[in-house]
């Protein structure tokens, strides 16, 4: 999570998952659940190595490789 001054501008799921197929359905629908709830709608899944956009229960979620992430592509 990465929090401003009082509001939560991003949050982020960490997962070894090189693949849509090997991420856990329950990782992604926790990450929307906290969104829900934190009122977040930047969501992020940093993979092993999968790179994707997806719609998610109305919220856009980004799944991107840790180097992508780290420089911020």
């Amino acid at each position: 999570m990465i929090k401003g001054s009082s509001k939560i501008l991003e949050l982020i799921q960490v997962t070894f998952g090189s693949s849509r197929q090997d991420i856990r359905n329950t990782e992604i629908s926790n990450l929307i659940t906290a969104s829900k709830s934190l009122k977040c709608e930047n969501l992020t899944v940093v993979t092993w190595d999968y790179k994707a956009e997806e719609e998610i229960d109305d919220k856009k979620t980004k799944f991107v490789p840790p180097w992508r992430w780290l420089l911020n592509l």
